[in-house]
């Protein structure tokens, strides 16, 4: 398979592992969290909210995080 069919499972591997750990990252701005993608330079941007994981973006590493601001403040 292709590069990008490589991302997908990277990015499910990480959405997978935080179903199972959501509170193992250390809680940033306004109760965001991030896990890093294996093999790839993107990270998923989410928040733990009771029994719930909101999955705010999955952004570049250098990517601002300045561009998620308002979905932190609408989720």
């Amino acid at each position: 398979m292709g590069l990008g069919y490589d991302f997908l499972l990277q990015v499910d591997a990480g959405i997978n592992f935080v179903k199972r750990n959501p509170e193992i990252h250390p809680i940033e701005h306004k109760g965001t969290r991030k896990h890093l993608i294996k093999r790839f330079p993107y990270k998923i941007i989410y928040l733990v909210k009771e029994e719930e994981i909101i999955v705010l973006a999955i952004l570049h590493g250098k990517r601002s995080f300045e561009l998620l601001k308002s979905r932190v403040d609408n989720a």
